[in-house]
């Protein structure tokens, strides 16, 4: 029996399922769940080319400055 609590979906994977819908709100909604939490996954959000249908919106770049990644 598999129980659903045994399993979590990191929080990024929504953002990147409505970034692809073209759903660019909820994709940034989760952006921020993400951000709030911490979420390790973060880390990613400038290297990882998943992201690019959200480079292009002005709030991705608000999360990378607010993040202070390296340049």
């Amino acid at each position: 029996i598999n129980d659903s609590s045994e399993y979590y979906t990191p929080r990024l994977a929504f953002v990147l399922l409505y970034a692809n819908l073209g759903q660019m709100d909820e994709a940034f909604n989760w952006l921020e769940k993400s951000y709030q939490a911490k979420d390790y996954w973060l880390a990613m959000l400038r290297s990882s080319k998943d992201f690019d249908p959200l480079c292009s919106d002005p709030r991705f770049q608000s999360y990378i400055d607010r993040m202070s990644f390296p340049e």
